[in-house]
């Protein structure tokens, strides 16, 4: 009944509201869900702006979503946004094109490629010169050299362009659309020559910048007289740079409104009185300032401390509202400004935070997505609280002065639900270092885990959970992405453990192991009947063209279509995509 209270409530919603919601849904759950339901809703989302993201779709879905598109190709004029990855499958981007021309797509303006192969280059070449209405393009983790794609596109009137690397002698003179520009790698004086090329850029991301210390730099950044007065938001990450090095770069950006850093062993940024000097003297407008810096600082806790106090001034606190925190370990130190900016924060027993207890710390970690946490710090007495983590990470230090608190125990489930909120766990790794008292333990912590779906463990550790009954019927209910990949050790041990395993975790969707024996990956093709994608390192490998006819005249008779691909040309690792539409 209730559910069909539920359809008619949608029904009753007029087309604009209908509309504005579906700009929140990928085009293939809005054509799975909707295109068959009615006249109404089958006419409605053929009217509307598509955006197409098959960065996590199976290859079914994928491929009904591309019939579907050939049979009625002005869905196609409806696509304003595409993301294609290669990244855990095989050749999504390859068999896109295959079908399709990118300039056949309209009023496509925005385009994400994630892992752009070298076999995808030549296609995309052609493609990219005629798409007048592109305006972000997106090139993320790409496998291979990419420069004459790059040089297409700043031909055009581009606005936002990611790459992994970027050339200053691609930019062509008098280039002024481009006002985003995010790249992956690039060092300090190399970024100089890019600016001065981008006069018109807005905002600027490097991922990381990296100092190359090429011996005719002398280690100095040779600027010249140039200034970007339309630079407002700067973000650098991984910066490898003296702080006289950044304050040459900074001081040629004056009307920078927001900058974030992150720096790690650099005990050099880690200066108050230098940062207030350049920001008061040269950056008058910066108005967000986000920081993380990292050093390694022996048994110097004082000096550190000494050099935190320094960030807690009025023209910190009071005049720019900017609150700092001070993390201690044993032998590092971080500073950083609150809202801790990283996504991942690590937690052990040796752990000390110095914090501002005047202000609200409620949300200070609301950016961390990856938690490591050491099982010794579960009840230390602190504010942790990671309410917005998806994945944690169980790590164990091995200190053996109090070897009872080496066990993950019953009593240690309170105190970890107080430091994260363990329904929004997607994924858990549980290290190798890791101890666990008893499986109730473990079953107690899986219950409170609604939404996990995905574990990293030994598989000596996950052979353990198959003696308990309520264990195995969680795994099989629940995990649909599983790593048991450890290098050297191969992931069974027998033929009758992996028929074992394939009972217990049926609904297995994605695999990563690691294998011995070539009759064992035939084995799992043949009896996970859900297995969409498989990472497997197989060091018995040889020769990789005799073991890709191998394994898919194999697969044809198991009627399985199998899209083999090697990680690159030196590794024993395959991806398998697996196409299920013929089982």
């Amino acid at each position: 009944m209730s559910e069909v209270q539920t359809v008619m409530k949608l029904e009753f919603l007029p087309n604009e509201i209908l509309m504005e919601c579906f700009k929140y849904l990928n085009a293939l759950d809005i054509f799975r869900s909707f295109d068959q339901l009615n006249y109404r809703f089958s006419k409605l989302i053929r009217n509307i702006s598509l955006y197409l993201n098959c960065q996590y779709t199976c290859k079914s879905t994928f491929d009904q979503f591309c019939m579907k598109m050939l049979s009625n190709p002005d869905i196609k004029i409806q696509i304003r946004s595409l993301h294609l990855s290669n990244k855990g499958k095989c050749a999504v981007i390859q068999t896109f094109l295959s079908y399709f021309s990118l300039y056949e797509f309209f009023h496509l303006r925005s385009v994400t490629l994630t892992g752009v192969r070298q076999n995808n280059v030549e296609k995309l070449e052609s493609m990219l010169p005629l798409m007048p209405e592109l305006l972000h393009f997106h090139f993320i983790d790409s496998e291979t050299t990419i420069d004459k794609l790059v040089s297409a596109l700043l031909m055009s009137k581009l606005r936002t362009l990611s790459v992994s690397t970027l050339n200053a002698s691609l930019i062509p003179m008098h280039q002024i659309s481009i006002t985003k520009l995010t790249i992956s790698l690039c060092s300090l004086h190399k970024l100089v020559e890019i600016l001065k090329c981008l006069p018109m850029l807005i905002y600027l991301d490097v991922k990381c910048v990296p100092n190359e210390r090429c011996g005719w730099l002398n280690n100095k950044i040779n600027f010249i007289d140039h200034y970007n007065i339309n630079l407002k938001q700067l973000v650098m990450t991984e910066l490898d740079y003296t702080f006289d090095d950044l304050v040459m770069f900074l001081k040629r950006t004056p009307n920078l409104k927001s900058l974030t850093i992150s720096a790690d062993d650099n005990i050099d940024m880690i200066n108050g009185y230098r940062w207030e000097y350049l920001i008061t003297s040269s950056l008058p407008y910066l108005d967000i300032f986000k920081f993380k810096f990292a050093c390694s600082h022996g048994n110097k806790n004082n000096n550190i401390l000494d050099k935190f106090e320094k960030f807690q001034s009025d023209f910190w606190q009071e005049q720019h509202h900017w609150y700092t925190e001070c993390k201690l370990e044993t032998d590092s130190a971080l500073i950083y400004t609150i809202p801790y900016i990283s996504n991942v924060y690590v937690l052990t027993p040796y752990t000390t935070r110095y914090y501002n207890r005047s202000i609200n710390n409620t949300n200070i970690f609301d950016n961390v997505s990856n938690l490591i946490l050491y099982q010794e710090a579960i009840t230390l007495k602190g504010s942790y609280h990671f309410s917005n983590a998806t994945s944690l990470t169980l790590e164990n230090k091995l200190c053996f002065d109090d070897v009872d608190d080496q066990f993950l125990k019953t009593e240690h489930i309170h105190f970890l639900k107080m430091i994260v909120k363990l329904s929004n766990l997607k994924h858990l790794t549980i290290s190798s270092t890791c101890e666990i008292e008893s499986l109730l333990v473990l079953l107690q912590l899986l219950r409170q885990t609604s939404q996990l779906s995905s574990i990293t463990i030994q598989p000596y550790r996950l052979r353990s959970f198959f003696n308990d009954d309520e264990l195995r019927k969680y795994l099989n209910k629940m995990i649909k992405i599983l790593d048991i990949y450890m290098y050297p050790y191969d992931s069974f041990n027998s033929s009758g453990e992996i028929e074992q395993f394939c009972k217990i975790l049926s609904n297995i969707e994605q695999l990563t192991c690691y294998i011995n024996q070539k009759d064992h990956l035939v084995f799992l093709l043949k009896h996970l009947s859900k297995l969409s994608v498989m990472r497997i390192f197989l060091p018995t490998l040889d020769n990789r063209d005799c073991f890709t006819r191998w394994l898919k005249d194999e697969a044809r008779k198991l009627k399985l279509t199998l899209h083999i691909d090697f990680e690159n040309k030196f590794e024993k690792t395959l991806c398998i995509w697996i196409d299920k539409t013929i089982r």
